[in-house]
């Protein structure tokens, strides 16, 4: 499965799917168009314009406080959100509920010492009135969009709608037990084990190559499908989820191998009993 995504982005895969998967029709992992841009230097805007990307639709020359890129159509548009200048009439320059507006953004950080009284007064892209969050003495000028999601991490946000985002049953965000672990410091996994994430269940401490975390259950089970080891039953189910995404098998035995990373990588299976596969790219 990594290897059919590596495929997209013009890796060399030792896999017939993977090699089948480079031709994706609107293929985000497409970078013809980057490639060809970069390696013409001080020409890169002409080259990008006379280029064409897998799908045989011309490049788009994008550009930000004088440096430029060259992309596909639909990584200029995303591009084009974070107020990239691009050479195309995408619709999503303009689009409702941009989650790439930085407007506010830079409003409250160029205001320096300011930032709060600019943002108060500064509206985002679609003409709504900015929102500053904060957290531990650290202040940000967001979107109302964006402040919902500062609000599920605990940023005091002053807007009523963000404010009640803070309270979410299985809450992705909640950084509760990570907080109160880090600070912990020496005493992490003792103060984890006795800490409840914003639904009031215990957190749980994960550990990997000596390093801990202390997270909610939801975050643990992704932990787990990482290889992490975490405390509770529930991360030994998420360790043998078919087609994980997570799975580090194959990565960490081409790695530690170092030379022989081939060869082991050929002879080494996955979390599935699936024969890796080995992938190169620029050597």
């Amino acid at each position: 499965e990594q290897a059919e995504i590596a495929g997209q982005m013009q890796f060399e895969c030792e896999d017939a799917a993977a090699a089948a998967a480079t031709i994706v029709e609107d293929n985000p992992y497409d970078v013809t168009c980057a490639i060809a841009g970069y390696t013409a230097g001080g020409d890169g805007e002409t080259v990008c314009q006379t280029t064409d990307d897998q799908d045989g639709a011309a490049c788009v020359w994008c550009s930000y406080g004088g440096q430029g890129l060259c992309l596909t159509d639909a990584q200029a548009e995303i591009a084009g959100q974070l107020q990239f200048e691009c050479d195309s009439n995408s619709a999503a320059l303009d689009g409702e509920g941009n989650p790439y507006d930085v407007t506010c953004a830079i409003a409250g950080y160029s205001a320096g010492g300011d930032g709060k009284g600019v943002c108060k007064t500064t509206q985002d892209q679609d003409g709504d009135g900015c929102v500053w969050c904060s957290y531990g003495g650290q202040g940000l000028c967001l979107t109302d969009e964006q402040a919902e999601i500062a609000g599920q991490m605990q940023f005091e946000c002053e807007d009523a709608a963000a404010a009640a985002a803070t309270i979410v049953e299985d809450n992705p965000y909640d950084v509760t037990c990570a907080i109160a672990g880090y600070t912990a410091g020496g005493d992490g996994e003792d103060v984890c084990k006795t800490t409840d994430d914003q639904d009031g269940d215990a957190c749980v401490w994960c550990s990997y190559g000596g390093q801990g975390l202390c997270l909610t259950d939801e975050q643990a089970e992704i932990a787990g499908q990482m290889q992490f080891e975490c405390d509770g039953d529930h991360h030994i189910t998420a360790l043998d989820v078919e087609d994980n995404p997570y799975d580090v098998t194959c990565a960490i035995a081409g790695y530690s191998a170092g030379a022989d990373g081939k060869g082991v990588c050929k002879t080494t299976q996955d979390q599935d009993g699936d024969t890796c596969v080995w992938c190169s790219y620029g050597g």
